[in-house]
């Protein structure tokens, strides 16, 4: 469905403006709107990567020796400052980024950067329709 919208967005919608502006030159503005169509496909990863590291925030390691982990209904907690605090356990082989190691992570207090980054290339391709 999300693939559908978006070819409907991304390229029946330019295309058919385009035929609409140059009735005469059908075959060149279908050329030119695949080359487009395509050239952005190679541009997209590149720029979404740079966003995604620009947003992207590690999350709040705790000291093993300050966490005291409790154990409730299947998930951790760990005290911090005399309030309990959701964490996860991870290790080196757990973590996908090479600047986290293991250890203790607060829930939520990191951030993967891809939702702003959606948001950012959603409002510059919005721009440009």
């Amino acid at each position: 469905l999300l693939g559908g919208i978006g070819w409907g967005f991304g390229y029946i919608a330019p295309i058919s403006g385009l035929l609409a502006w140059f009735p005469d030159k059908r075959g060149l503005v279908q050329g030119l709107g695949m080359t487009s169509f395509g050239l952005g496909s190679l541009a997209a990863p590149v720029a979404a990567q740079k966003l995604i590291e620009s947003y992207y925030k590690a999350p709040e390691r705790l000291s093993i020796e300050m966490a005291d982990l409790i154990t409730k209904e299947g998930r951790r907690f760990a005290e911090v400052a005399g309030e309990l605090k959701e964490v996860v356990v991870a290790t080196r082989a757990d973590t996908t980024h090479d600047i986290i190691e293991g250890g203790i992570y607060l829930v939520g207090s990191g951030d993967s950067g891809v939702a702003m980054t959606f948001a950012t290339l959603g409002i510059c391709y919005g721009g440009l329709l």
